[in-house]
């Protein structure tokens, strides 16, 4: 997995899960995967994308999402995660920049 950062509308960072094939060449086009939690549903199609496809996969949170997590990590008292930087941007303009 590759990290990169980019910035959101709203001057965050969002640094996006980036999954990629070790044993295939650098894929030229990618699609985006919200809320992949599923190991019967998510990891699939992940891994099916990857490998079958030859294409990257953006794993990123929806705004939801990460609102739920970020309350209860607060909740449970855990050490705060930006859980907001694993969204993307909703606009068509930001989300084609980022």
């Amino acid at each position: 997995q590759k990290y990169e950062e980019s910035k959101h509308e709203h001057e965050q960072k969002y640094i996006p899960i980036i999954v990629t094939s070790d044993s295939l060449p650098p894929p030229e086009r990618g699609i985006i995967i919200v809320d992949p939690f599923s190991p019967f549903h998510g990891e699939v199609l992940i891994d099916r994308a990857v490998h079958d496809y030859g294409v990257g996969v953006v794993r990123v949170l929806s705004p939801y999402m990460a609102r739920g997590f970020q309350k209860n990590s607060r909740i449970a008292g855990e050490d705060e995660v930006d859980y907001h930087a694993r969204t993307a941007p909703l606009t068509d303009p930001e989300l084609s920049k980022w």
